[in-house]
Protein backbone atom coordinates (compact mmCIF):
# COMPACT_ATOMS: atom_id res chain seq x y z
CA UNK A 1 0.00 0.00 0.00
CA UNK A 2 1.06 3.81 -0.97
CA UNK A 3 0.75 6.40 1.89
CA UNK A 4 -1.46 9.10 0.57
CA UNK A 5 -1.90 12.49 1.24
CA UNK A 6 -5.56 13.16 2.20
CA UNK A 7 -7.56 16.70 2.73
CA UNK A 8 -7.45 16.32 6.60
CA UNK A 9 -4.15 15.91 6.41
CA UNK A 10 -2.03 18.36 8.66
CA UNK A 11 1.25 18.14 9.33
CA UNK A 12 3.88 15.60 7.61
CA UNK A 13 5.54 13.34 9.75
CA UNK A 14 9.61 12.31 8.18
CA UNK A 15 11.35 8.91 8.84
CA UNK A 16 13.48 8.79 12.05
CA UNK A 17 17.23 9.62 11.55
CA UNK A 18 18.23 6.05 11.45
CA UNK A 19 16.36 5.38 8.81
CA UNK A 20 16.53 5.87 5.45
CA UNK A 21 14.67 7.06 2.59
CA UNK A 22 14.50 3.26 1.25
CA UNK A 23 13.60 2.10 4.63
CA UNK A 24 10.65 4.68 5.63
CA UNK A 25 9.14 8.05 3.67
CA UNK A 26 7.39 10.85 5.12
CA UNK A 27 4.13 10.42 6.09
CA UNK A 28 0.71 12.58 5.56
CA UNK A 29 -1.11 12.85 9.16
CA UNK A 30 -3.81 14.30 10.81
CA UNK A 31 -4.03 13.99 15.02
CA UNK A 32 -7.37 13.86 16.85
CA UNK A 33 -8.54 13.09 20.27
CA UNK A 34 -11.06 10.65 20.82
CA UNK A 35 -12.46 9.52 24.36
CA UNK A 36 -9.48 11.40 26.03
CA UNK A 37 -6.76 9.73 24.08
CA UNK A 38 -4.54 11.34 21.07
CA UNK A 39 -4.79 9.87 17.53
CA UNK A 40 -2.68 10.62 14.73
CA UNK A 41 -4.51 9.16 11.27
CA UNK A 42 -2.91 8.29 8.28
CA UNK A 43 -4.19 7.00 4.64
CA UNK A 44 -3.05 4.43 2.86
CA UNK A 45 -3.92 3.53 -0.76
CA UNK A 46 -4.19 -0.07 -2.29
CA UNK A 47 -2.81 -0.96 -5.15
CA UNK A 48 -4.27 -2.26 -7.80
CA UNK A 49 -2.84 -5.87 -7.24
CA UNK A 50 -3.75 -5.15 -3.39
CA UNK A 51 -7.49 -4.59 -4.15
CA UNK A 52 -7.90 -7.70 -6.04
CA UNK A 53 -6.42 -9.67 -3.27
CA UNK A 54 -8.73 -8.06 -0.77
CA UNK A 55 -11.15 -8.92 -2.74
CA UNK A 56 -10.79 -12.05 -2.90
CA UNK A 57 -10.68 -12.49 0.88
CA UNK A 58 -6.94 -12.13 1.54
CA UNK A 59 -5.98 -10.45 5.06
CA UNK A 60 -4.83 -6.79 5.32
CA UNK A 61 -1.71 -7.16 7.68
CA UNK A 62 -0.20 -4.25 9.94
CA UNK A 63 3.81 -4.08 10.14
CA UNK A 64 4.98 -1.52 13.55
CA UNK A 65 8.23 -1.25 13.64
CA UNK A 66 9.31 -1.79 17.33
CA UNK A 67 9.10 -4.77 20.22
CA UNK A 68 5.56 -4.13 21.14
CA UNK A 69 2.44 -3.30 19.23
CA UNK A 70 0.46 -0.38 20.59
CA UNK A 71 -3.36 -0.23 19.94
CA UNK A 72 -4.21 0.43 16.35
CA UNK A 73 -7.29 0.70 13.98
CA UNK A 74 -7.42 -0.18 10.25
CA UNK A 75 -10.59 1.37 8.25
CA UNK A 76 -11.73 2.75 5.40
CA UNK A 77 -12.82 6.09 7.05
CA UNK A 78 -11.74 8.49 9.82
CA UNK A 79 -13.25 7.30 12.92
CA UNK A 80 -12.17 9.90 15.27
CA UNK A 81 -12.86 13.54 15.68
CA UNK A 82 -9.80 15.24 14.57
CA UNK A 83 -7.78 18.43 15.73
CA UNK A 84 -7.45 21.13 13.21
CA UNK A 85 -8.44 19.68 10.17
CA UNK A 86 -10.32 21.31 6.78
Amino acid sequence: MTPTNFRQATQMLGRPDDMTDEQCGALHIARGLADGYPYVVSCWQPTDEERAAIASGAPVYLHVVGAAMPPVCLSTQIEVPLVGAN
